[in-house]
């Protein structure tokens, strides 16, 4: 009789035992996924907080300010619709130059960048880029009376041509092998269409969709010269960490050029036509 009842104390404290040891995995269970959750959610809000976008103020016909400061062109529907695809919001800080909207995520101040950016070697060592979507070639830009001279590389020496800051415009230049040419640059378009009207710059370069759209809407200026060819295209920059983020837009990217989007939104903005030929 004792030995069964010292029997069934040992059955009483294994299965005490067992039921703390059993209440100890379930609780650490719980924290787990209490922890797991938390990580999660904070992971989430991450994801769908706004992001922040670096671009210009007057970049026609990719980005123009309108009433209330509101900014609207090709490459700001463009944003948009692709910040709709990914499910976050477009908070837009203007002011920049292509350098120091790279700059600017570099250092983490803006998420993403966008305002005709020229894709090249030297830029993609310091930040992402999307898939182009749009060609980056360039063209002059010059008054009028220009139209009967003939474009040549004798035409050009001892001209002065006004560029934008931060643009690779000046490395164009030079490529194109005008060497005898002084090269001057402004902080903003509306300085350098300033500058050509009053004769301070023989000719400025501009994107092959700018020289042409700012010809249409200013009755005094002629492009010159054909487009062309500077850079890989026109991409929007991401910082390097962002993979996803770039997975992301370049999906959006496609979409917006699937379901047609695109190509109202070129119609749109896109006057004047560009053409290479």
């Amino acid at each position: 009789k004792q030995e069964l009842i010292t029997q069934g104390i040992l059955v009483m404290i294994q299965t005490r035992i067992s039921y703390f040891l059993g209440f100890l995995v379930i609780k650490s269970r719980l924290a787990f996924l209490l922890i797991f959750s938390c990580f999660t959610s904070l992971s989430q809000a991450d994801s769908l907080r706004p992001l922040i976008v670096a671009t210009e103020i007057f970049n026609p016909p990719f980005i123009m300010q309108g009433a209330n400061k509101q900014l609207f062109g090709f490459d700001i529907e463009m944003m948009e619709e692709i910040c709709r695809y990914i499910h976050r919001e477009c908070q837009y800080r203007s002011g920049f130059f292509e350098n120091t909207i790279i700059s600017s995520i570099e250092k983490r101040e803006a998420d993403i960048g966008i305002a005709s950016i020229t894709i090249t070697a030297e830029r993609n060592q310091l930040v992402s880029f999307s898939l182009p979507y749009l060609p980056s070639d360039v063209q002059y830009l010059s008054l009028k009376k220009w139209a009967n001279v003939l474009f040549s590389k004798d035409a050009f020496n001892g001209k002065k041509i006004g560029i934008q800051a931060g643009t690779n415009f000046e490395q164009a230049i030079k490529d194109s092998g005008f060497s005898d040419v002084q090269i001057i640059t402004y902080d903003s378009t509306p300085e350098l269409v300033q500058a050509l009207s009053v004769g301070d710059v023989a000719l400025t370069l501009q994107a092959a969709f700018s020289a042409p759209y700012l010809a249409s809407q200013i009755p005094v200026f002629s492009t010159f010269g054909k487009p062309f060819v500077s850079g890989y295209g026109f991409g929007i920059a991401i910082n390097k960490d962002q993979s996803k983020l770039l997975e992301q837009i370049n999906d959006a990217l496609i979409e917006f050029q699937r379901n047609g989007q695109f190509k109202k939104t070129y119609d749109r903005y896109v006057t004047g036509g560009y053409s290479e030929s």
